[in-house]
């Protein structure tokens, strides 16, 4: 949380209009999230190096994921006189986006805790 906070303070007191590595930016706080929350979960991953290696593969493939997104979108905005279709192709993405984490999230839940049966 410091290391954002001290990112937004550096892109506050920034001259210029847009940091470039701002997608690069976007997948190491990504990463470090899911690091973080990896290191306070209660299981025991040494005996599971499948899983482990799933994880690692899903942890790079979604960091990569996060950088080119984000630098498509870095791409997009950074355009001169955008109209209203670039709005509404902004306001669609961030509610695909919102849709998606929802989705990831009731999954996530459903994996973690299965529905009981016969109750």
């Amino acid at each position: 949380m410091g290391v954002g906070a001290g990112y937004a303070v550096f892109l506050s007191l920034r001259l210029g209009t847009v940091d470039e590595r701002a997608p690069l930016m976007a997948a190491a706080f990504f990463v470090a999230a899911e690091l973080s929350f990896w290191s306070i979960e209660r299981r025991n991953w040494r005996s599971e190096r499948q899983v482990v290696v799933r994880r690692l593969a899903l942890l790079v493939s979604a960091s990569l994921g996060t950088a080119i997104v984000g630098g498509l979108l870095l791409l997009i905005t950074s355009g001169r006189g955008v109209g209203i279709g670039y709005e509404a192709a902004g306001v669609a993405a961030a509610v695909l986006t919102l849709a998606v984490i929802a989705a990831l999230v009731r999954r996530s839940r459903a994996l973690v805790h299965p529905p009981r049966r016969g109750g």
